[in-house]
């Protein structure tokens, strides 16, 4: 445990480094006993956050990705919209290890993006992190829409990089603009002291961490067979600390606004309760046939009938779905299609098992999703001839990244 005396002495003399526009940013402490706090006050200058750190010794110092008009009150408990105006968010793309090929992917993908202008990057000790700078402003009036706007916007740029092959970082901190991330100059847990880099630091040829060439006849990193994206190279040693699981959403593609219902239950719920709840849910919400699908932690089920925003929220709160949050928080719920596999090669999870199929045949004539349909339709499962379809035909595929 480092010496609080230590702690104030390095902060006397530290080079911090603020980000934009600083005195619109949250400011949050954790203290040597644990304790998390916010700074009671905005910070304009590095000497302003220096007598601050002086006086408090913190192990670990970090500051919003976003920029707030009242950042003091972005996070009490029965905020009001005002509390919450949002004026800008940094790109931050946290690799949180020290692989110089991931890091490089990102600084290429990111040259090709002129929307997007490099501000710094760091190791914070952990791993390397990028900011960019987002060029472009958000331009809605609605306090509650502008930030949901913002997800969207950055969840098609995750989708984007994993499309290029770039999947080994914390999509979470690109898409939510409530996360903080370590101040440059600050120390990590005491000790590690999160610094700026210069960049590139390496091309991916002379990378020293490079891993050596695989055998002939053996992958240099693995490739899920349900699935065209291929993961970063596997780094470290021992069990996985990451696991990747290809998706799709729920989100209708080519259809503005519509959604696929997509309820998922932990096994605890009993499996005989969930199709008495997924009755219920045709009965009262319209829905058509549910295809049931069993993981090793949930029960899934998927109706193709389109519905809106508003009313797949009020169907995830009559179902008291796991999804609820995760669709309030991103506005997409994800539905994983594959195997779930570690950084190192190995299986986490097998691909979720078709169970069983939950009919009502009224209201088939409504309009049903397309991509999902052919999704279904793939992997073997014999489903209605609905009437009415729509949406583009095939729901893009994706990769996502689980830490553990």
């Amino acid at each position: 445990m480092p010496n609080k005396e230590d702690i104030k002495k390095y902060y006397k003399e530290a080079e911090l480094v603020l980000k934009p526009q600083s005195n619109w940013r949250l400011y949050k402490l954790q203290l040597l006993s644990g304790r998390w706090i916010n700074v009671k006050k905005q910070i304009n200058t590095p000497e302003q956050l220096r007598k601050v750190l002086i006086k408090e010794a913190p192990l670990n110092v970090f500051s919003s990705t976003s920029s707030w008009l009242n950042p003091l009150n972005v996070e009490k408990p029965s905020y009001k919209d005002a509390d919450r105006i949002l004026l800008n968010n940094l790109v931050f793309i946290d690799i949180d290890s020290h692989n110089l090929n991931v890091l490089n992917a990102v600084l290429e993908f990111f040259e090709k993006k002129p929307r997007y202008k490099i501000w710094k990057a760091k190791d914070s000790g952990n791993g390397y992190g990028v900011y960019y700078i987002d060029t472009y402003s958000i331009k809605e009036p609605n306090l509650r829409k502008r930030i949901r706007k913002l997800k969207l916007e950055r969840l098609m740029l995750v989708m984007e990089m994993a499309k290029s092959g770039i999947t080994d970082f914390d999509w979470r901190m690109v898409i939510d603009p409530f996360r903080v991330s370590r101040v440059m100059g600050t120390l990590n847990e005491g000790e590690k002291i999160c610094k700026e880099i210069t960049y590139p630091l390496v091309s991916i040829e002379e990378s020293p961490e490079r891993p050596e060439k695989a055998d002939e006849g053996e992958e240099e990193s693995f490739r899920n067979p349900t699935t065209k994206y291929r993961t970063s190279e596997p780094t470290g040693l021992g069990a996985s600390s990451t696991y990747y699981y290809p998706f799709i959403d729920s989100q209708i593609y080519g259809i503005k606004g519509k959604h696929c219902v997509h309820i998922v239950k932990r096994k605890e719920y009993n499996y005989n309760r969930f199709i008495k709840l997924l009755i219920k849910l045709q009965n009262v919400y319209k829905l058509t046939d549910f295809y049931i699908f069993e993981t090793n932690r949930h029960y899934v089920a998927l109706c193709l009938k389109g519905v809106d925003e508003r009313r797949f929220i009020k169907i995830l709160k009559a179902a008291k779905a796991s999804n609820l949050n995760p669709f309030v928080k991103y506005v997409h719920s994800w539905i994983k299609t594959g195997r779930s596999i570690g950084n190192m090669g190995d299986i986490i999870e097998e691909p979720p098992i078709f169970k069983a199929i939950v009919e009502n045949n009224e209201h088939a004539q409504d309009y049903h999703s397309t991509p999902h349909l052919n999704y279904l339709n793939k992997i073997g499962i014999v489903t209605k001839k609905y009437t009415n379809l729509f949406g583009i035909e095939r729901n893009p595929k994706m990769l996502a990244q689980v830490r553990i």
